[in-house]
């Protein structure tokens, strides 16, 4: 007879409350009938003398009635529940697909789940875009929600496109539904504009666009003027067919953030975490002593990306 997987169990300290958890924020579907077991078998099959179980069986989403199942149970008597990492040697996490990795990750929380570790983007080479994160639910059992973007096969011309240094890696990272707004975060001087000058995508500058308009740093007057044209020029990048655009800005704070966060476009952030001193140092030795109080205004008010804010890999 071939070999099919059946079920994961899970024992909870409240199988009903987990159960629950499960099907409300994953979509598992009960699987009747609910479980009561007792008796000499159960005690000879779990080898625990006067074994009682309540539970119950839940349907995996993405399989077919026959797929196999999350058998949540729960025993008259349990021992203490040991602490568990994700390096913990044994089976430490179950895994879910799903399109929208921090939405889901905060239905998590907003269940009575929690974090473990933060939201991670990482490229896989020859696989594709992995964004996952490690998150417990209510009783902390750790599960991992994650989504992968697979590499688009490349078209004839890809040859010449990566002499030009773009178009292979950009098709590695995305698919054709999806597009990649790269949002830098940092303060001025801390080198955001080098790195994204040494990418190979578009790059949509606001200080350039106060240059082209009005010709000096900062009109206070003008700005919103300025950041519509950022966003027009970042759709219009779109539109044009790139997949990948950088807005080279320093969106030290949240609420500037969460501005470039569209449903048209995966938004991601490039910290560049250069400290306050060396970016003062550089404002210095270029002379440039008109951006000291901006740095330092900055550095006082910056706030760092929430467990929701997709990080761009690491070079």
């Amino acid at each position: 007879m071939p070999t099919k997987y059946a079920h994961t169990n899970l024992i909870a300290k409240d199988w009903r409350r987990l159960a629950s958890f499960y099907r409300e924020v994953f979509g598992c579907v009960p699987v009747p009938p609910e479980r009561d077991l007792s008796g000499e078998w159960v005690d000879k099959a779990t080898g625990i003398s006067g074994a009682h179980i309540f539970g119950m069986h839940l349907k995996l989403p993405g399989y077919q009635d026959d797929g196999p199942t999350l058998e949540i149970f729960q025993y008259g008597s349990m021992p203490e529940h040991p602490s568990v990492e994700p390096n913990t040697p044994g089976f430490t996490h179950i895994a879910f697909a799903v399109d929208d990795v921090p939405a889901t990750a905060q239905a998590v929380f907003d269940h009575g789940g929690s974090a473990v570790g933060e939201l991670t983007v990482r490229e896989v080479p020859l696989v594709g875009l992995l964004t996952f994160q490690y998150v417990a639910d209510p009783e902390g059992n750790i599960i991992e929600v994650q989504n992968w973007k697979t590499p688009m096969p490349q078209s004839e011309n890809a040859g010449g496109e990566e002499k030009r240094g773009i178009g292979v890696r950009e098709s590695a990272l995305t698919t054709k539904q999806n597009k990649i707004l790269i949002a830098m975060v940092g303060l001025p001087r801390s080198g955001k504009t080098t790195w994204a000058l040494s990418q190979a995508w578009p790059i949509v500058n606001p200080d350039s666009i106060r240059l082209a308009i009005h010709g000096q740093r900062f009109i206070s007057r003008a700005e919103p003027f300025v950041w519509a044209t950022a966003k027009t020029m970042v759709r219009a990048l779109f539109l044009a067919g790139h997949k990948i655009v950088i807005l080279d800005a320093t969106n030290t704070r949240r609420r500037l953030r969460d501005e470039w966060q569209s449903k048209d476009w995966a938004t991601f952030f490039k910290v560049i975490d250069t400290g306050a001193e060396i970016c003062l140092e550089r404002a210095a030795e270029q002379s440039d002593a008109e951006i000291v109080p901006v740095i330092e205004r900055m550095a006082a008010q910056y706030e760092p990306l929430g467990h929701d804010e997709m990080r761009w890999p690491e070079d």
